[in-house]
């Protein structure tokens, strides 16, 4: 009787720790599975980002990428082989109805959609932005024409941020025509002052527009930039110049306003100095007197010589005035 017990008590403890090896077993291949499943969301996830940011050489479209994620296995998970195959699959499928370029930013389309409408367009206008994604550029196609250059200006305030404090535009070359097209020319300013490097051009063709370029967002400028700049004289500017020029220079015309840069805005002289026939031009800052940007006309030191038809050899150089550069003959 102690013996059979013995082996019942044997076979109880035999067969519960079967039992326990399979609830393992069973909690492992869960663990296992889960762990397959996330790995596989984390990776199509690690795809998609990829895709996003334009690093993947995938045409995995973003929709089916995420539709991945809701794939229903009968295992309870998905497995390496499988989320491969899948990925395979949609190599090659086109990307529908998605555009990786910038976007026009929504209030800029919705004031150029009104101006569509006001004057008529046959089809949206072509619109080209800068690197910060603001318009650069516009080429509408109106069918009605402008009452004047300035009448159309006012209808498109909104869109050349005309609406905001402090921000507008002064004609410097009004309705230059050349036949049937004429031109425009305006300089952004912020708070009566000039913002440097920044005109705007509006161009039309038998009175309708055609085109308008340039500086068609008005910079972040607060008034109180505009008001910290101090007032340099002549003798001031040509002080900080010729302590980076070499001879005697002078300058030809200087204008206060605002320099936009990376750095930020900042009140400024925009300076242009000849010494002969050279040209320079510097933007100095009007607090620190330190020069932010420079440009010297002269790129290249072009005297040289050379054999004329005749065989005789001759020395040339060439000199710029007043816009244009010249070969001088020394014979």
């Amino acid at each position: 009787m102690k013996f059979t017990s013995g082996i019942k008590r044997s076979s109880y403890i035999f067969i519960f720790v079967l039992g326990i090896i399979f609830i393992s077993g069973q909690l492992s291949l869960s663990s296992n599975k889960a762990d397959v499943k996330a790995e596989a969301a984390k990776q199509i996830e690690v795809e998609v980002e990829l895709r996003n940011t334009g690093q993947s050489n995938h045409k995995l479209s973003i929709e089916n990428a995420l539709a991945l994620k809701n794939v229903k296995t009968t295992q309870g998970g998905i497995e390496k082989d499988k989320l491969e195959s899948l990925i395979t699959a949609r190599i090659n499928e086109p990307l529908k109805g998605r555009s990786f370029e910038p976007k026009t930013p929504e209030a800029k389309r919705a004031e150029l959609a009104k101006l569509d409408k006001l004057y008529a367009s046959t089809k949206p206008a072509k619109v080209l932005l800068n690197s910060s994604g603001q318009p650069k550029a516009i080429y509408p196609k109106y069918t009605q024409t402008v009452e004047s250059h300035d009448a159309f200006i006012k209808d498109s305030a909104r869109l050349l941020d005309l609406n905001i404090p402090g921000s507008s535009l002064n004609v410097t070359k009004e309705n230059r025509c050349i036949g049937d097209q004429c031109v425009s020319r305006y300089q952004r300013m912020a708070f009566g002052v000039p913002v440097l490097f920044s005109d705007m051009a509006l161009t039309t063709v038998n009175g309708k527009v055609t085109s308008i370029t340039g500086a068609l967002n008005q910079p972040n400028i607060s008034k109180q930039i505009v008001e910290n700049g101090d007032v340099l004289s002549e003798a001031d500017l040509l002080e900080v110049a010729q302590s980076k020029l070499l001879g005697q220079w002078h300058i030809t015309n200087s204008t206060y306003g605002i320099y936009e840069s990376t750095g930020g805005a900042a009140p400024a002289y925009q300076v242009e100095l000849r010494s002969g026939f050279r040209q320079y031009d510097m933007v100095i800052h009007a607090g620190t007197k330190t020069i932010l940007n420079e440009n010297d006309h002269l790129k290249h030191n072009t005297n040289a010589s050379g054999l004329d038809l005749r065989g005789q050899r001759r020395e040339f150089n060439t000199i710029s005035s007043q816009g244009r550069n010249y070969l001088v003959d020394n014979r």
